[in-house]
């Protein structure tokens, strides 16, 4: 599964410079940035060594003056509001705007629904249906979505159970069931047997359901192996069928939200701070691209885990001891990127390194040589 970068367009290049840049962002931006038509650009690069730069940048103002612009230089300039890159260019810096561009969209976001909030509180799932889902937690979100759990002492086996679950307990088990079914056979999938039907339609990347996350988010925490409680795990089912057979019934244009913010969200929801109990903490583990955070729930440190995670697998125990940031924080990334495929248990070299002894089963008949050894072993 992809997941985009920031879409970055660059102008005032020349074909050789504008080749160099793209094999730039290929190798040492860890997929995080990727060139862009101007059209479906998220930030501008602006070259303004180039003869034309002035004329670029003024255009590039009057057409698109929301979109945040880096302003690139061998000598340093004034750039009012947008950034400054010195070239020769600098991966750790670039990504540093980056990421600064990126946090301001999210303060951004966080401050529109707030004062949307005043007047009218939207459904999530309205929330959710839009291009910019992105979310910055506040305390009340924190509850829900990563957990208060205390840090342990990880080599304590019975404290690590405490933050350990198994998710076929959950709801959680069958959304992630449904979800790789999918988006490994690409067909559309729904989850019976709920208070409302969750439709699955990998091909536009959507999901459909008539619940809101206040409905949704209880669900998710209710043990299925309580026989007596709300949803009973023997009513759920999934099921494939076709977007002909089930796009007639999504007649609720707001129920539509993001495959993948589902995904992510219904991961927080159940993990709240835990870890998968299959997952080992003390073995490396991967996280294979830079998440889109500008359409998922951003949780507490996710730049900062993603930007020391990304380079290199690193256990889990390594990771939040290296960090030195709440358990729960890294625990709940984790498992969101872990249900979503973006992140997994590395593989050791040792597996791979030595190929297994065949057996060999011995036959009845023996060489002559053979017998004479056993004959003198006998003597021995």
């Amino acid at each position: 599964m992809r997941i985009d970068a920031v879409k970055i367009h660059a102008t005032c290049l020349d074909e050789r410079s504008y080749k160099v840049l793209s094999l730039f962002f290929q190798k040492y931006c860890h997929g995080r940035c990727e060139m862009a038509a101007e059209d479906q650009a998220e930030v501008f690069l602006v070259n303004m060594d180039s003869p034309d730069s002035e004329q670029h940048y003024v255009r590039l103002l009057k057409h698109h003056k929301n979109i945040p612009m880096i302003l690139m230089a061998l000598k340093p300039r004034q750039t009012g509001e947008h950034y400054f890159l010195r070239k020769p260019m600098i991966a750790d810096r670039l990504l540093d705007i980056v990421d600064e561009i990126v946090a301001k969209q999210y303060s951004h976001t966080l401050t529109g629904e707030t004062s949307n909030s005043e007047t009218v509180e939207p459904e999530p799932s309205q929330q959710a249906s839009s291009g910019h889902a992105a979310q910055l937690l506040g305390t009340k979100e924190d509850l829900s979505f990563v957990g208060a759990t205390e840090d342990i002492e990880l080599s304590d086996r019975h404290a690590l159970a405490s933050v350990q679950f198994n998710p076929e307990q959950y709801l959680m088990g069958f959304i992630v069931q449904a979800y790789q079914l999918a988006k490994k056979e690409h067909c559309t999938v729904k989850v019976t047997g709920l208070l409302r039907t969750i439709t699955m339609f990998p091909d536009t990347g959507e999901v459909y359901v008539e619940l809101t996350d206040r409905q949704l988010q209880p669900m998710c925490v209710i043990d299925l192996k309580n026989k007596t409680g709300l949803i009973k795990r023997s009513d759920i089912n999934i099921e494939k069928t076709t977007r002909e057979k089930e796009w007639s019934s999504c007649t609720k244009s707001h129920c539509f939200q993001s495959l993948d913010l589902f995904v992510w969200k219904v991961a927080l929801w159940t993990s709240r701070g835990r870890l998968p109990e299959e997952v080992d903490i003390t073995r490396p583990v991967y996280i294979q691209a830079w998440p889109n955070l500008t359409r998922l729930i951003v949780t507490p440190y996710a730049l900062k885990i993603i930007a020391f995670w990304l380079p290199e697998p690193r256990s889990l125990t390594n990771l939040v001891t290296a960090l030195a940031i709440p358990q729960r924080y890294v625990f709940s990334l984790f498992t969101a990127s872990y249900y979503l495929g973006l992140a997994g248990q590395a593989r050791r070299e040792s597996d791979e390194l030595v190929v297994p002894t065949p057996i060999i089963t011995p036959t009845k008949k023996t060489g002559l040589f053979s017998r004479i050894l056993n004959k003198i072993r006998q003597f021995n």
